[in-house]
């Protein structure tokens, strides 16, 4: 049986391993990113609430403003340079531009606005232009002249899933002809915090070991932040997490923008301040597009928003040390292993309903703990190719134990569906452990019933009628065996042989075992006394009965294999019932049993010692009982051993 179950559990981990080995393979091939993507956009959206930073002010250009303020299509140069000193006097430690300035025959706005540029010297202005027949130039009209130390160029550039949502950025980004160009967001939170350098570390530097279970890459340093990020061009994985303002408001999820303060450039501009007011002091300010026709807005976690938005909750994950942490491909793999594990070896332990539970237990679990590693620590754990490992693999087991189940089921009807009660068979289909298929040891009572005197009732019978006697006889002897829950083994010539206690194992297999053969005696008065009724000779019918240790099991060949049982007991059954009858007893008695039979089972009986007895195969002599009747106290003798 060792060697059959192990060779179970291996078959079943070999049908399960592919569910494993094509969960691994969409993973690695990011076969399941837009899933995983989506749910972590979920978390992000439903997730925690953080307080946004208050140093992040945006100021808008809209198609009101244009309209307001009776701009042409370009945005003149002198507009920009009075934006820029007015940012400036209100105290702001930086100035993000997040607009293209255009070709413009505007001179001296253009002079003007190099004038502010060196003057206030805190200005960042995205410096990268992407165009389909030129290479990839610098600000229009300012190249040639931001190439100097002390002027800031940016890019702004994000990168989008297979979802169309903005995912992450990369830190530095390298340019035809100028590489190494930071982040806008990067480039205004050191503004921001002068005295926090920026360094990038790979594994190999000192301070640029990562956590073994994140994603490769290298670890930015950030005044007391470290963060890291992953991939060949050093990502960072936005965490749009729910924020509140400065008054507790949290961010609605349907909202088209965060809870920053916002200007519209025409307020900015219009607004009186008291002299020496400062109300941008030690903040960034972000002055960016919110007009249709520049398509400028994306699609996040949290909503639509616009690209001035989206540079705000970067530059705000910077100064918090807030990003999303994605966790190794070699973590998401080891978790399959496990749970490809853990759901075969279940499936195999458990019935289909509890595996299916176990299994919704499972996938919960990896929701949960996906959730809580976010909600704690911010890592972002793929989950798709665990819930498809868990699926796979209890889906190929249970078609397993199904197809299983249905082989073991027409085994059992077809074996035991003419010797054993209906309700038995009923039992072993519904759950086949209980049938045990390999042979083992196991204690029942075996009865033996035969009809006295059988060849002399043939010989005046002839073929026909006592075919048709049997039939009547076996027929209704059947019926009581079955009442009594009893398993029939065999018919041979007039002889039945019955199992009681497997292959449903019983306690009270002996006392069953005696109702039946009472009952079957008085089963046969009462056709005895019908058959004289008609004419036709009667016969009565004595009984062997025995209990003790015998081997059950599926005896046979491969071509032909039934259910039987095997052992001395069933040969001192057979003995015990040939001493009926004035037989080698020298008495005359119809039912008797063996000790161990009538101390199991003869509570509620009248059982009698009639003594010991040598029988064939068997060098002891044995105590024998006669059944006398239902009615009755404790046993005749009980307790006695043959001497």
């Amino acid at each position: 049986m060792t060697g059959s179950r192990g060779s179970t559990w291996l078959q079943m981990l070999l049908l399960t391993l592919p569910a494993l080995l094509l969960a691994a393979l969409l993973q690695h091939f990011n076969g399941f990113e837009g899933i995983d993507h989506a749910w972590s956009d979920l978390l992000m959206a439903h997730g925690r609430v953080q307080r946004q930073d208050s140093r992040v002010v945006l100021v808008y250009f809209t198609g009101e403003t244009r309209s307001v303020m009776k701009y042409p299509q370009n945005l003149p140069r002198a507009a920009v340079a009075q934006y820029l000193r007015k940012v400036a006097s209100l105290g702001a430690s930086a100035q993000l531009v997040d607009m293209l300035l255009l070709r413009s025959d505007d001179r001296a706005g253009e002079d003007e606005v190099l004038r502010a540029n060196d003057e206030l010297g805190n200005i960042v202005w995205i410096g990268m232009a992407d165009y389909s027949d030129l290479h990839t130039t610098f600000l229009i009209p300012l190249s040639g002249r931001l190439d100097r130390p002390h002027d800031r160029i940016a890019h702004s550039v994000f990168n989008t899933d297979s979802r169309g949502n903005i995912r992450s950025a990369s830190l530095w980004r390298d340019f035809p002809h100028h590489p190494r160009v930071p982040y806008l967001g990067l480039a205004g939170a050191q503004l921001v915090e002068p005295a926090w350098p920026a360094q990038l570390l790979g594994a190999d530097d000192e301070g640029g070991k990562r956590p073994w279970y994140l994603a490769p890459g290298h670890m930015l340093h950030f005044g007391n932040h470290v963060i890291p990020t992953f991939n060949a061009t050093n990502d960072v994985y936005f965490d749009f997490c729910r924020t509140v303002n400065a008054e507790g408001q949290v961010r609605r999820a349907d909202s088209a923008e965060g809870l920053f303060e916002t200007w519209t450039f025409e307020d900015l501009m219009r607004a009186k301040f008291e002299d020496g007011e400062q109300p941008f002091k030690g903040r960034v300010v972000i002055f960016g597009s919110r007009e249709e026709s520049m398509h400028d807005r994306f699609v996040t976690a949290v909503g639509s928003v616009w690209g001035p938005w989206v540079h705000g909750a970067v530059l705000t994950g910077l100064l918090e040390g807030r990003f999303l942490l994605p966790v190794g491909e070699h973590v998401v793999l080891l978790l399959c292993v496990l749970l490809w594990l853990g759901i075969t070896v279940l499936s195999i332990w458990l019935s289909p309903l509890r595996a299916a539970a176990a299994l919704a237990g499972a996938a919960a679990l990896v929701l949960a703990g996906s959730a809580a590693l976010y909600q704690a620590y911010g890592l972002q754990v793929p989950v798709t190719a665990p819930l498809v490992t868990c699926i796979g693999a209890y889906g190929v087991a249970t078609v397993m134990r199904v197809r299983r189940s249905e082989a073991e089921r027409r085994f059992v009807r077809e074996t035991f569906s003419r010797y054993a009660p209906r309700e038995i068979v009923e039992i072993l289909i519904a759950d086949p452990k209980r049938l045990r298929l390999g042979g083992e040891a196991q204690e029942v009572t075996v009865l033996f019933a035969d009809i006295d005197g059988f060849t002399g009732i043939t010989e005046s019978l002839g073929p026909q009628q006592t075919i048709e006697m049997l039939n009547e006889y076996f027929a209704r002897m059947t019926e009581v065996v079955f009442r009594n829950e009893g398993l029939i083994k065999q018919f041979v010539g007039d002889e039945i042989m019955v199992i009681f206690g497997a292959p449903v194992i019983s306690d009270d297999h002996a006392n069953r075992a005696l109702k039946t053969a009472w009952e079957m005696r008085e089963e046969t008065a009462r056709l005895r006394a019908e058959r004289e009724a008609a004419g036709k000779p009667g016969f009565d019918v004595k009984f062997g009965i025995n209990s003790g240790v015998v081997v059950v099991g599926n005896i046979g060949s491969p071509e032909r294999v039934e259910y039987g049982a095997v052992g001395d007991v069933v040969n001192t059954a057979a003995r015990i019932m040939a001493l009926n009858g004035g037989g080698a007893s020298g008495i005359t008695t119809r039912i008797l049993a063996g000790y161990r039979t009538a101390e199991m089972g003869g509570a509620g009986w009248t059982l009698r010692e009639v003594g010991t007895f040598v029988v064939k195969g068997k060098a002891e002599a044995i105590l024998v009982f006669e059944l006398l009747g239902r009615e009755g106290a404790a046993v005749s003798g009980a307790g006695r051993r043959p001497a």
